[in-house]
C-alpha cells in the first residue's frame, strides 16, 4: 500500500522514481530534516540564499542552520509593485560560495508564481543545491521535478484534498548519500532512511485517495486536454488542466463583480464556503453566491446548506437569467439572506463551471 501511493506521488510531481518519494508529519518538519542533513556537508562561511516571499516554513530551517554551522545568509527581494521576485537580486546573492538556494513556487501571500525552471538553472550554475516549496503551487499547477530541474521539493498533501501529511521528493543519489539524522535500525536505503518512526500508515493511504481524485477528475472533464499523453500521467495532467479552466472562470465571475462595484463586508467564518443558490420565485434565474471578505471573490459551485448559528447569513450574489436558445440575456446583483426560507439549494453537479462572465456597460 505504501509502494503503491508512492508510485501515485511519484507520477503526480512526475519523479524518476518512487524511491524518491518521502513521507513525514507535514512540510515543516521534513524542511528541518532536510536542512539538518544538509547543514552537515557545510562549512562555516558557506552561503544560503533566501527570499523575502517564502514561507516561514522555508526559511527559520535553514536560519537555524545557517546560526549552527556559522553560515551567511543572502537575503533576495521582491518588487512591491507587483510582488514577484527580484531575479537581479537574485542573481546578485550568487556567489562562488552558494551552496542552498530555497525559494516558494508560489507564494501563500500573494500568489506570485515564480520561475522556479529559471532559478534552477540559475543555482545549478552557481553549484547550488536547489529546495523548492511547493506546498501552495502543487493543489493548481501541474509539477514535473524533472523538468523544473531542483533537487528537492516539498508540497503538503492536505492542500490538494488528501490528509494532513507532508511530502518530500529529493533526487535519488541526494536522498541516499546526505548524512540524515536516523536511528540505527532504520533500512539505510532512500526514502526509508528520511522516515523516521512508525509510518502514520491511514495517512498515507489517504494521499492515495486524494491522486486518485485528481485523476478521476481528468477522466471525467478533461478528456480534451493532453491527447497524445497515456497513463496515470496523463489522467493527473488532465484533471489539473480542468480544475485550473474552472478556477479560471471562477476568477471572471469575482472580477465581474467588482466591476459592478459591488460593497463589500465581513460575513459569518461558517458561511465562508462558497454557494450555488437558486431563488424559488424566479424560475429560470441562477445565482453564483459566494460571501464577500475585504476585496476577495470565491465563486464556487456548491450545493451544501450553511452550517451557521444565526438566523441571518447576508451575501451578496450575482444573479442571470438564462434564457433558452438565447443563452445569458441579462445579469443582475441582489443581496440574499442564505437563511431564507424562499433559499432553496439546487442539486448541482461541484465539478461543474460556471460560463465565463463579460461585463456589460
Amino acid at each position: 500500500m505504501v509502494h503503491a501511493t508512492r508510485e501515485r506521488v511519484a507520477d503526480f510531481l512526475h519523479a524518476a522514481r518512487p524511491e524518491e518519494i518521502v513521507f513525514g508529519p507535514n512540510m515543516t518538519t521534513l524542511s528541518f530534516a532536510l536542512s539538518r542533513a544538509l547543514g552537515k556537508t557545510l562549512a562555516p562561511g558557506d552561503e544560503i540564499v533566501l527570499t523575502r516571499m517564502d514561507h516561514d516554513a522555508n526559511v527559520m530551517p535553514w536560519l537555524r542552520i545557517a546560526e549552527d554551522v556559522d553560515l551567511t545568509v543572502r537575503w533576495v527581494d521582491i518588487h512591491t509593485d507587483d510582488c514577484t521576485l527580484d531575479m537581479d537580486s537574485l542573481e546578485a546573492a550568487l556567489t562562488d560560495r552558494t551552496r542552498i538556494v530555497a525559494t516558494v513556487h508560489a507564494s501563500n501571500a500573494v500568489g506570485t508564481i515564480n520561475p522556479v525552471k529559471q532559478i534552477a538553472a540559475m543555482a545549478r550554475a552557481a553549484s547550488a543545491v536547489y529546495v523548492v516549496d511547493a506546498v501552495q503551487s502543487a493543489p493548481h499547477i501541474p509539477i514535473d521535478v524533472q523538468d523544473i530541474g531542483c533537487d528537492f521539493l516539498l508540497c503538503s498533501a492536505y492542500k490538494f484534498f488528501g490528509p494532513h501529511i507532508g511530502i518530500l521528493w529529493g533526487r535519488y543519489d541526494r536522498l541516499a548519500e546526505l548524512p540524515v539524522y536516523k536511528v540505527r535500525p532504520a533500512d539505510d536505503r532512500p526514502p526509508f532512511r528520511w522516515e523516521t518512526g512508525t509510518a502514520s500508515f491511514e495517512t498515507i493511504h489517504g494521499v492515495s485517495a486524494a491522486i486518485d481524485y485528481f485523476a478521476w477528475i481528468g477522466s471525467e472533464f478533461g478528456a480534451d486536454y493532453y491527447p497524445d499523453r497515456v497513463g496515470r500521467r496523463a489522467l493527473l495532467l488532465r484533471g489539473m488542466e480542468a480544475i485550473k479552466r474552472h478556477e479560471q472562470a471562477l476568477a471572471q465571475c469575482g472580477t465581474y463583480l467588482a466591476t459592478l462595484g459591488v460593497p463589500t463586508r465581513s460575513v459569518d467564518s461558517t458561511a465562508e464556503a462558497c454557494r450555488v443558490v437558486a431563488d424559488r420565485d424566479a424560475p429560470g434565474w441562477v445565482a453564483l453566491a459566494g460571501p464577500t471578505t475585504g476585496a476577495r471573490y470565491g465563486l464556487v459551485p456548491l450545493a451544501e446548506q450553511v452550517a451557521d448559528s444565526t438566523d441571518s447569513v447576508t451575501t451578496f450574489v450575482l444573479v442571470r437569467r438564462m434564457a433558452p436558445g438565447v443563452g445569458r440575456s441579462d445579469d443582475r446583483v441582489v443581496e440574499v439572506n442564505l437563511r431564507d426560507p424562499s433559499i432553496r439549494l439546487p442539486k448541482l453537479s461541484p465539478h461543474e463551471p460556471p460560463a465565463p462572465l463579460v461585463a456589460t456597460s
